[in-house]
């Protein structure tokens, strides 16, 4: 009889995560720490028990942003002597996480997942899309994360800033479920279309 670990369903970007981590745990033999904020550390843990049969020998449910991701898990790594992690996030959030995690005082070995790969250009690569809009979400995402100048000259994303604020005002604040935000978008998308059309 085989026996099942209950845990709350996690967005499709964390199962990335949890799955590549497992590979990485089965590749090196070494211990899991997973990190987010409640549901979402239970969720993992849950998720690496259950697909992996995998259990995480340290859960942080206490971390609501990449700061407090950095510096909950180098305490408790620190405790055990541990000061080298095997990194694994998003490749869009690998830099801001490793630079965290290095002022945390651990040094890192980046393994990113989701690396965007090079697309051939055509006719099509210039016309908006949901995956372009996406993409840019997750670069200006990580840009709020990170204090910097945009150039005099530069584009300083007005067109981005108010849909994101209209997702906000009008679905909330959880930007948890990608699929919902592109949904989001692309209705959006549409709606533009439609009035410059008319």
């Amino acid at each position: 009889m085989q026996t099942r670990v209950a845990g709350p369903p996690m967005e499709d970007p964390r199962r990335r995560c949890s799955a590549y981590g497992a590979f990485v745990a089965r590749r090196t033999d070494l211990p899991l720490l997973v990190t987010g904020f409640g549901d979402e550390a239970v969720a993992m843990r849950a998720t690496l028990r259950r697909n992996f049969d995998l259990d995480p020998r340290w859960v942080d449910d206490q971390a609501y942003d990449t700061f407090q991701n950095a510096h909950n898990s180098a305490g408790l790594l620190k405790r055990d002597g541990i000061r080298r992690v095997i990194l694994v996030t998003r490749a869009t959030h690998m830099w801001r996480s490793v630079h965290e995690f290095t002022a945390a005082g651990l040094e890192v070995v980046p393994a990113p997942f989701g690396i965007l790969a090079p697309r051939d250009l055509g006719v099509f690569s210039y016309l908006p899309s949901v995956t372009a809009l996406s993409r840019s979400y997750a670069a200006c995402y990580e840009l709020l994360g990170e204090p910097g100048e945009v150039p005099e000259d530069g584009y300083r994303g007005e067109y981005i800033r108010e849909l994101a604020q209209r997702y906000l005002d009008e679905v909330g604040h959880d930007l948890s479920d990608v699929e919902k935000i592109r949904r989001f978008a692309v209705a959006e998308l549409r709606k533009e279309q439609d009035r410059d059309l008319q």
